[in-house]
């Protein structure tokens, strides 16, 4: 399953990259990386964790090759934490509503012990 760039890249611009990353802008590597191998080494450091260095030296790709093919076919970083935060949004706006309230009972709480110091008796 190939990976998608969810960026707003048009077709245009897609299909250079796409040539620039398959044969590189000097011809020096002249496709010598399968779609698939590329696919796989980006997962490895997107999705798994790995160091961009430790996969880069596995097969023998350069690092900098590595990391404009991550940059290239990983998604947009809005895009990447855009389900997170629909899930918080809720309980911030609950605790938000709690942390409101704790704190006009705080202030309450002040005026009562400020009107009983000075009342006597």
């Amino acid at each position: 399953m190939p990976i998608k760039c969810r960026s707003e890249i048009s077709a245009n611009r897609w299909a250079l990259l796409d040539f620039n990353l398959k044969y590189g802008r000097t011809g020096y590597d002249q496709g010598r990386f399968a779609e698939e191998f590329k696919e796989e080494a980006v997962k490895q450091v997107i999705e798994r964790g790995y160091a961009v260095g430790e996969v880069a030296r596995r097969p023998g790709i350069s690092v900098q090759r590595l990391y404009m093919l991550v940059k290239v076919y990983s998604p947009n970083a809005t895009d990447r934490y855009e389900a997170e935060l629909k899930e918080v949004r809720p309980e911030h706006l609950t605790l938000k509503a709690e942390l409101r309230r704790s704190q006009d009972e705080r202030d309450i709480l002040k005026k009562a012990a400020a009107y009983f110091a000075k009342t006597p008796g």
